[in-house]
């Protein structure tokens, strides 16, 4: 076994998602198969602790990054720089503390290599200190060798730009007596990337020095087509547009069940009263699309993948600016339609239908996971592991 013994910080700290929380999880339960010994910092501890404990991995809560939004306006990213804006690097006070505190782990753990996800400050903490191997999607990994961050949007929150970002992070790195990144992706990329995705799901990809080389879990072959026209929505009951959504697809008429992450018992009740299927804890993906037509969900990047990959036509409710990316790279594809602001909710009711009952975009996705299924099986953990392996030998001058 490669790296018997050896400390490695795995962390993720922006990002309210589950993915972050299972992609760490099978990442460190690699590792530690391997000899590792793995502690995951966590932006949320009860994201799977009970799974994290039954394979005896440590877990400690990572220092809390706080978003400095808009206060008159609904906060709109332009580019990854925006992202960074948001999360303290627009100024020395708001970026100072969290760095500290990164700082601190960093020296209390000792690891010999850091695996991060969508974790920016950590990432900078650990810039000429440790290692870092960066792992992720698409939109959370900025390829590294890029002089600045690519544009994605040209209308959103007015922050300040990459260069004022720059001097923030150019002043503290000398405060710290530590080298000065040249550039801002590079500041926030690791010494490897491992981009855990779908190519095709991946806003970068043409970019990138190194494809993405798929997820670190591996999905089931895809089911045949469901028998029946049928609807699994996957939403979040804090977002307005959830709830007359919900509406909209008890009116079509199809068989429906439905996660509604944080509902309250009102909502829940209100959801059964109209005939829905109503899962009280997250299910099993693998199993609510076998037996659905169509997944409505916000465009999160694990439910994108896996219903492409199981050949699930999707209908999207996106609400910032990487699930629109998502919902984009869909349509281009061919398996997806969206609710745009513009889009009336009675039209929406028949659209969902429509997807789950027409014949030639059913046969469209179930193509395309086809495809994918053909593909596999994804290299993702052999690569972070190498990468591991690899940064922990090299010599600490060397980073």
């Amino acid at each position: 076994m490669t790296g018997r013994g050896r400390r490695i910080l795995l962390a993720w700290e922006l990002g309210a998602g589950m993915g972050h929380a299972r992609r760490l999880l099978i990442v460190a339960k690699f590792l530690k198969g391997l000899g590792w010994l793995p502690i995951v910092a966590a932006r949320h501890l009860e994201s799977l602790a009970d799974l994290y404990a039954a394979a005896g991995i440590d877990l400690i809560q990572a220092p809390i990054c706080r978003t400095h939004g808009l206060p008159k306006a609904p906060f709109q990213a332009r580019s990854y720089a925006d992202v960074l804006a948001i999360s303290g690097y627009a100024s020395p006070d708001l970026l100072r503390p969290v760095l500290t505190a990164w700082d601190t782990l960093l020296d209390l753990v000792r690891p010999e290599v850091v695996v991060m996800d969508f974790s920016p400050i950590l990432t900078l903490a650990a810039y000429g200190k440790v290692p870092v191997v960066a792992i992720g999607t698409g939109f959370g990994l900025p390829p590294a060798s890029l002089p600045s961050f690519p544009l994605l949007r040209r209308v959103g929150s007015q922050l300040p730009d990459e260069d004022r970002l720059m001097e923030v992070v150019a002043d503290l790195q000398r405060q710290r007596n530590l080298p000065v990144p040249p550039t801002l992706p590079a500041a926030i990329g690791g010494d490897v990337q491992v981009v855990c995705t779908l190519c095709e799901l991946d806003v970068y990809d043409g970019l990138r020095e190194t494809p993405a080389t798929g997820p670190v879990e591996e999905m089931p072959e895809p089911p045949p087509p469901s028998p029946q026209p049928a609807i699994f929505a996957y939403l979040a009951a804090d977002f307005a547009g959830t709830p007359p959504l919900l509406q909209e697809i008890a009116r079509s008429g199809l068989p429906a069940s439905v996660f509604v992450r944080n509902a309250s018992a009102e909502l829940t009740r209100q959801l059964t009263g109209l005939g829905m299927h109503v899962h009280a804890k997250p299910p099993s993906l693998d199993r609510v699309l076998a037996q659905a037509s169509l997944v409505v969900h916000h465009g999160g990047l694990g439910t994108a993948e896996t219903a492409l990959a199981l050949g699930r036509p999707q209908f999207l409710l996106p609400r910032h600016l990487e699930q629109l990316l998502n919902t984009e790279a869909l349509m281009r594809l061919g398996v997806a339609q969206y609710l745009t602001n513009a889009t009336p909710l009675e039209q929406s009711c028949g659209t969902m239908a429509a997807i789950a009952t027409e014949p030639d975009l059913q046969t469209r996705a179930q193509s395309i996971a086809d495809a994918l299924q053909r593909r596999r099986p994804w290299t993702s953990l052999d690569r972070i592991e190498n990468a591991c392996t690899n940064l922990s030998s090299r010599p600490r001058g060397c980073l």
